[in-house]
């Protein structure tokens, strides 16, 4: 998936929610397959709370995104 024309990737809370709603999932679904709570989610989402390094690595690894997208909103390019 290309990320970075997405609508919502102006800060870390809004690519999470990107990712998640792309892949169609409810905050209690990812909540279950990440195994972290709910709340955290909404919480990360909505950029009440910085997300943890732990679950920065779930998103990566569960979606096989671009970790340098996720914390910074552009593609790394090694050129």
């Amino acid at each position: 998936m290309d990320y970075d024309k997405g609508f919502y990737t102006n800060n870390i809370g809004n690519r999470l929610k990107e990712i998640r709603l792309k892949n169609d999932l409810s905050i209690y679904k990812l909540s279950k397959i990440l195994g972290i709570s709910d709340v955290s989610i909404l919480k990360n989402e909505r950029n009440e709370t910085i997300p943890s390094a732990r679950i920065l690595i779930l998103y990566v690894n569960y979606f096989g995104i671009d970790g340098h997208w996720l914390l910074t909103g552009k593609s790394f390019n090694c050129n």
